[in-house]
C-alpha cells in the first residue's frame, strides 16, 4: 500500500489501484511488471520493474513519464519535489545513476562508478544535490559502503563518506536536506559536506 495525496494506493503483482478516503475506487490499471516496486511523493507515484527495464511516473489522472532503459533497473526513487533517480546496470560499469528533473524532459545527471556497485540513490531539490550509496570491497575483503554526494547543477562531487564493514540497505533525504543511510550494521545521518551528524 502507498498514499497519493489523501488517497490510498494498492499495488499487486498485476494491477495498481487508487481509492478515495470514502473507499470509492478512483483508478485501476494493469502494469505487467514481473517485480513491481512503488514509491510515492505527494500527488504522484512511481512504479518500476526491479530487475526489469521499465518504469512510469503518474498522477491520478495521467501518466507523466515512462521510460524503458537499455539495462536492468536496480533501484529507483522519487523525491519530495518529483525528481526521479534511477540506478541501472551498465555495459562498461557495474552500475549507473540517472537523474531526471521533475518535468521529466531531460536527464540532468549521470554518474558511473568503475570500481563500485551503486545500490541506491536519491535527489534533493532544496540543496540541489543527489546522493548515491555504492558497495565495494577493500584490500582486506571487508565490505564498504560509500555515500557520494554530488551537486546536480555542475555534476561535481561535493563529498563522500565511507562506512567499513557495512552493506547499504537504503538511502534517502530528510526534510532538512541531510542524507539518511541505513546499512545492515549502522544507520547514519550525513550532511551534504559529508559530515556524520549522528549514527
Amino acid at each position: 500500500t502507498f498514499t497519493v495525496g489523501e488517497n490510498l494506493g494498492v499495488l499487486t503483482d498485476a494491477v495498481y489501484y487508487l481509492y478515495a478516503e470514502n473507499g470509492k475506487q478512483l483508478l485501476s490499471a494493469q502494469h505487467s511488471f514481473a517485480n513491481p516496486i512503488v514509491e510515492s511523493s505527494g500527488r504522484i507515484f512511481l512504479i518500476y520493474d526491479q530487475g526489469g527495464n521499465r518504469l512510469f511516473v503518474r498522477a491520478r489522472d495521467k501518466i507523466l513519464f515512462e521510460k524503458e532503459f537499455e539495462y536492468k533497473i536496480i533501484s529507483a526513487d522519487l523525491s519530495e519535489e518529483g525528481t526521479l533517480s534511477v540506478v541501472t546496470s551498465a555495459k562498461r560499469y557495474a552500475s549507473q545513476l540517472h537523474v531526471f528533473d521533475s518535468d521529466y524532459e531531460e536527464e540532468i545527471f549521470t554518474w558511473s562508478a568503475s570500481d563500485e556497485y551503486i545500490v541506491s540513490a536519491s535527489a534533493d531539490e532544496k540543496t540541489k544535490t543527489v546522493a548515491a550509496a555504492a558497495l565495494s570491497a577493500n584490500e582486506a575483503g571487508e565490505m564498504v559502503t560509500t555515500v557520494h554526494i554530488f551537486t546536480t547543477e555542475a555534476a561535481v562531487e561535493l563529498a563522500k563518506k565511507e562506512f567499513r564493514g557495512a552493506s547499504v540497505l537504503s538511502l534517502e533525504y530528510d526534510a532538512d536536506g541531510d542524507v539518511k543511510l541505513i546499512c545492515d550494521t549502522v544507520a547514519a545521518t550525513i550532511s551534504k559536506d559529508g559530515t556524520v551528524l549522528g549514527s
